[in-house]
């Protein structure tokens, strides 16, 4: 969440002098970070609500409430790069995240 505001303010700036569309891409290996958790905080970002089987929903709304963070909202997609740790090619890209279909 932190690294997305910051994120979203350098885009602001940017967009002053290039207008065009913000992606925020992470990478992770699978292991110690999935992208399942990139898709609940996209569903997130999007929406404006978590999704009720996000893990983390509670607790990141709370810490929304409590510390009245607001959202820019100017990231236009997020993406995804897994790749193992020892190794300099990536083995899956996902250009826009999105998350799975909501049974809810």
């Amino acid at each position: 969440m932190e690294y997305t505001r910051e994120f979203e303010s350098r885009l602001a700036v940017a967009g002053e002098t290039e207008p065009g569309r913000g992606v925020l891409i992470f990478c992770g290996n699978g292991l110690d970070w999935h992208v399942s958790e990139l898709e609940d905080f996209e569903d997130f970002y999007r929406t404006g609500h978590h999704r009720p089987d996000d893990p983390f929903g509670k607790m990141e709304a709370e810490a929304i409430k409590q510390e009245e963070i607001e959202f820019l909202r100017n990231i236009a997609a997020f993406g995804f790069v897994k790749r193992p740790t020892l190794s300099v090619t990536e083995e899956k890209w996902i250009a826009d995240v999105r998350g799975p279909a909501s049974p809810f």
